[in-house]
């Protein structure tokens, strides 16, 4: 199991492409199938193409095998922020901090593959938790990772940030960006759904969505046209738009963190000239990272 012990970033970077790669293929395909009967370009949920025909089998079968190249690529990259970790002397409650973040990338990688077994109209519960884990899950990974980033580069008072941050300058800078627009993009999706909501209560009621449920599994093609259901809703296509944006920052997030890969080759690289690592920052609090 030396994989496990071992970072390897050509490994690693391998199963992120394949994962994002995956992702990307079978989107496009659900969505050239969505349109090819008809139904509205503007806009589906990303759930809306598992509902369906063969879209539902490409989009099960294509979510599934980008799960399983997510849990492919995280722990690599949780054992490369491990030993960045232990080279800088950093506290150990970082080293806590890191499995939590990568337990989080796990869980949400987990609710990738998951989620195309439990279409909503059928398991709506079950449907709404491994989104809540995607969602949830993606936004911990993306703002820890680049905690994890501002600790890397503030270890003993800056001195390895051109080890841990200038040698990934790139990705780096993107990291925060890529954490904040997540965040206002939940916050726009919730305004939109309270714009849906005010304009028409009766959707979101308990039997408003039992009929939805309904319809979609029932009369697919007059709720994906819109011509009934909620995709006749501009509010609701604004929120459906909100989660394709959101999914695609998750994906730009877990990119991202191949920086940690650049900044462990870098701090390696220099091995002889770095150790023995400085403490000099032992007098601030642990959990500063500024």
């Amino acid at each position: 199991m030396r994989w496990l012990s071992v970072p390897s970033q050509s490994t690693a970077m391998l199963f992120m492409w394949l994962a994002v790669g995956t992702m990307a293929a079978t989107f496009g395909a659900c969505y050239g199938l969505w349109l090819s009967r008809g139904c509205i370009a503007f806009m589906p949920f990303i759930s809306d193409l598992g509902l369906h025909g063969s879209m539902k089998t490409v989009f099960t079968l294509g979510l599934l095998a980008c799960g399983v190249f997510m849990l492919c690529v995280l722990p690599h990259i949780v054992v490369a922020r491990q030993s960045l970790l232990s080279i800088l002397l950093l506290h150990r409650h970082w080293h806590n901090v890191n499995i939590m973040i990568g337990v989080a990338g796990a869980a949400t990688a987990l609710g990738v593959g998951a989620l195309g077994f439990f279409p909503w109209d059928k398991r709506l519960d079950v449907h709404l938790v491994c989104a809540d884990v995607i969602f949830g899950g993606g936004l911990v990974w993306a703002v820890g990772s680049w905690v994890l980033a501002r600790r890397f580069a503030s270890a003993s008072c800056g001195k390895y940030a051109r080890h841990t941050w200038d040698s990934c300058r790139r990705r780096r800078q993107l990291q925060l960006p890529v954490a904040v627009a997540s965040i206002c993009v939940l916050v726009v999706a919730n305004l939109c759904f309270v714009g849906a909501y005010l304009s028409d209560p009766a959707v979101f009621t308990t039997l408003g969505l039992r009929r939805t449920l309904e319809l979609a599994n029932a009369n697919f093609g007059g709720y994906c046209s819109g011509n009934v259901g909620w995709h006749g809703m501009a509010w609701v296509n604004m929120v459906a738009l909100s989660e394709w944006v959101y999914v695609a920052l998750l994906a730009i997030g877990v990119v991202l963190g191949a920086a940690d890969f650049e900044a462990h080759v870098a701090l390696q690289q220099d091995i002889d000239a770095v150790l023995p690592t400085s403490t000099e920052d032992e007098g601030s609090k642990w959990w500063h990272f500024l």
